[in-house]
């Protein structure tokens, strides 16, 4: 085959994988659905909030395990964290976030559901390049 027929073939593939993520990413899927759920305002033309979102997370750990002569059930909150997070002014950002207990907790003792606050900062960007946090930040990465 001739330097031609290969770089038309080349060129025909990515092409046609190109349109085909496309398409795939112009219809959302029911998990963006969902986590779009929780972004109250999402308006960059905005000039005073441009978002307000729910952040948070919930994990879970759960065992089950059968023989002939025992079982075991068990399951336990991980981790629950929940706040929020705005964009405003186009380079100010405000996060606030807690961390709760979910295990063992009684409807009305606060003190055993409130942990501490996970993040709680005002932030500015000025650029892409350049962002500056004021407060309680978690770090960008755990061991988990």
């Amino acid at each position: 085959m001739n330097k031609k027929i290969l770089y038309s073939i080349a060129l025909g593939i990515a092409v046609s994988a190109a349109t085909a993520v496309a398409e795939e990413a112009a219809v959302p899927s029911v998990y963006d659905k969902i986590w779009g759920a929780t972004q109250f305002i999402d308006n960059d033309d905005s000039k005073v909030i441009q978002s307000l979102a729910f952040t948070g997370r919930l994990q879970g750990d759960a065992v089950s395990f059968r023989s002939e002569d025992d079982s075991y059930d068990d399951f336990d909150w991980r981790r629950f964290r929940m706040g929020f997070k705005a964009q405003f002014f186009n380079h100010f950002i405000i996060h606030a976030e807690m961390d709760g207990d979910m295990n063992d907790v009684d409807e009305d003792d606060w003190d055993e559901f409130y942990g501490r606050l996970t993040d709680s900062y005002i932030g500015w960007n000025p650029s892409k390049a350049a962002k500056i946090k004021i407060g309680k930040q978690s770090a960008g990465f755990t061991l988990d």
